[in-house]
This record gives C-alpha cells, sequence and structure tokens, in this order.
C-alpha cells in the first residue's frame, strides 16, 4: 500500500510538469478518493480484463488520433504525447484496483500472453499485482516526458521518491526492533506453497527492505510456504521467518493445513542457515483440528517443533489476542529435553 496522498501528490505534480493543470488535480482527486470511501465490490477475472481492455482502447485510439492529426515527425510526437497522458489512460484501471474487495489485480487483465498461456495450461500461476506502486512511477515517468531541464523536476522527483521511502522508515523511528515483510494482499492465498514468481518478487522486496532498514527483518510467506520463507531469508540476510503451522492440523480458509517442522528443520540445517523460526500457536483465521490447551501446544511447538520463539496472536486480525492467552503461554513449563 502507497503512503496516503502520495499518488494524489504524483498526479498534481504530472499535471504541473505537463501543463495539464486541471486534468492533474482532476487525476488526484480519483486517485485519492478510494481511500475514503468504505464501499468495495466483488470483481472477478472478467471484470478486470474488460477494464484493462478499455484503457488499451484508450491507448490506441489516443495514439491513433495523435499520429493521424500531426505534422512532421508524427510516430516520435504521437508515441511520446500518448505516453505523457498514461495516468490519465491507466486511471480506470487504478480505480478499479481502489474500490474493488480483492485489492489486486490479476497478471493476466493486463497481459494477453498469461491469459493465452493458461487456457494452454489451466496451471500456470496468475498472481495478484499491486498496481500502485507502478502507477506512481509511471507519473514520474510521464511527468518527465516534457524534458523541461531545470532544477525543479528533479529535486521535486527526489522529494516524492522520498516520502514514499519516508513511510518504510516510520517503524524503525518508533522505535520497533524488528519488521515482517509479508505477502499479506496475494488474497486467496496458497495454503502450503507459493508460485515462483511470488517467491521471486518476495526475495527482491526483503533485499531491498534489509538494504534501507538497522530493524532485524522478518519473512513470512502466507499462507505456510515456510520452505520457501526460509530460503528468501537465507539469501536475502534476513533474521527470522514466521511459519503459522509449524506442528499440528489447523482448518483454515485455505483448507486444512498440516505442520511442516521436520521439513523446515532439515532445510535450514541442509542450508547452514542461521535464520530463527518464529512459530504461532493457535494461529490466527484457524482452528485445531484437535483442541489441545494454549500452553502444551505452546510447549510442543518450542520443543517438538524447534522453533526459536512462540507467537500469540487473536482470533484475527485486527483483533488483538487475550490477555490470559499470553498469560498461559507465559507460565507454561518450559523444557526442552523433556520427551
Amino acid at each position: 500500500m502507497t503512503p496516503r496522498f502520495l499518488l494524489g501528490a504524483a498526479l498534481l505534480w504530472w499535471g504541473w510538469r505537463t501543463g495539464h493543470y486541471f486534468t492533474g488535480a482532476l487525476l488526484a482527486v480519483l486517485a485519492e478518493a478510494p481511500r475514503l470511501l468504505r464501499p468495495r465490490y466483488v470483481l472477478g477475472d472478467d471484470d478486470f480484463r474488460r477494464i484493462a481492455t478499455l484503457c488499451t482502447i484508450i491507448f490506441v485510439a489516443l495514439l491513433a488520433w495523435l499520429f493521424a492529426s500531426a505534422e512532421g515527425a508524427r510516430t516520435s510526437y504521437a508515441v511520446l504525447t500518448t505516453l505523457t497522458w498514461l495516468p490519465a489512460v491507466l486511471m480506470p484501471l487504478l480505480l478499479a484496483q481502489q474500490l474493488s474487495s480483492a485489492g489486486r489485480v490479476p497478471l493476466s487483465a493486463m497481459f494477453r500472453y498469461v491469459r493465452k498461456l493458461k487456457q494452454r495450461l489451466p496451471s500456470t500461476p496468475d498472481p495478484a499485482v499491486d498496481l500502485l506502486p507502478i502507477y506512481f512511477a509511471v507519473c514520474l515517468v510521464a511527468s518527465s516526458i516534457p524534458n523541461r531541464r531545470d532544477a525543479l523536476f528533479y529535486a521535486g522527483a527526489a522529494l516524492l521518491v522520498a516520502w514514499a521511502l519516508a513511510e518504510a522508515a516510520k517503524l524503525e523511528r518508533a522505535g520497533l526492533d524488528a519488521c515482517i515483510v509479508e505477502n499479506v494482499g496475494d488474497v486467496p492465498l496458497f495454503r502450503d506453497s507459493v508460485p515462483p514468481v511470488t517467491t521471486a518478487a518476495m526475495a527482491v522486496l526483503v533485499h531491498e527492505v534489509r538494504r534501507a532498514t538497522a530493524m532485524k527483518v522478518g519473512v513470512n510467506m502466507l499462507r505456510n510456504a515456510c520452505a520457501e520463507a526460509l530460503s528468501v531469508a537465507h539469501v536475502c540476510g534476513a533474521d527470522f521467518i514466521r511459519c503459522n503451522v509449524v506442528i499440528g492440523a489447523y482448518v483454515t480458509d485455505q483448507g486444512i493445513i498440516q505442520g511442516c517442522a521436520a521439513e523446515l528443520a532439515r532445510l535450514r540445517r541442509a542450508l547452514d542457515s542461521d535464520v530463527a523460526i518464529l512459530g504461532d500457536v493457535h494461529v490466527k483465521h484457524a482452528h485445531p483440528l484437535f483442541d489441545v490447551a494454549i500452553e502444551y501446544a505452546a510447549q510442543d511447538l518450542a520443543e517438538r517443533g524447534g522453533v526459536d520463539a512462540v507467537i500469540v496472536s487473536g482470533p484475527r486480525s485486527p483483533i488483538p489476542m487475550r490477555q490470559n492467552q499470553r498469560y498461559e503461554v507465559e507460565s507454561a513449563k518450559w523444557n526442552a529435553s523433556c520427551s
């Protein structure tokens, strides 16, 4: 999620640099308004495809009109002017994401190649993409196309990027010791593994966060892709992972998820990794198949699951845990040598 008003500022900046002041202001209002509105709509893949097709039609029509109406170097003029208007062309797709309950756009909606590949091979991954940071970058690029060579452009662009990075630093300035990078927006979530593209994307994100902060950095790949999380954390130099279901079996909205303690321990040993494993006890958005008291489940998690720390959470986000849950876990008798 981009910081509030960042897209609006980027669009005002675009309007100023291109001379389209009114259009920039209107687009800024449209980009920020959905954050203030509660209604969200259930949009399927077909709906996103239609909206993406509409954006494509607008782009092609604008390009053709500019090419036909220009004189002289028509091709370069038409292409550059059309690219300048990309923030306006892509606005319908941005609004669709912001007003949808999913909050993401499927990759197949934007690329016909992915759709055709899915038709031939239904198991082809179709990850959901967050357009907001991409749209922010498009605004910066489009605002630079008029090529007005003055110091204000570079200063303004640097300020916008700094604003985005400052949001990432808020946790550190608040005095927190650690942060977690997780794919919480990838709903609906996969059960116990994720597509390779998600693993690759998480590796890039974790690497950049690790470079930008002095805090401890963790990785959580939902819903329970703990082997992938450990691999990413090890390669990128992160400090820990969070694994939702290390031991036992839980009924979740992704189905039944079973523990992966044995595989995780052996993977960490094979990698010779010092990445810590944090495991959830009575993890949120789930219910254990057999009802074990939380203090005993926590003991099993540490002594038989091999985790380095136990996480206690509420029944679902953002509901906090009950105070007695914390007391019961803290008062449990830990004995790593017991059998």
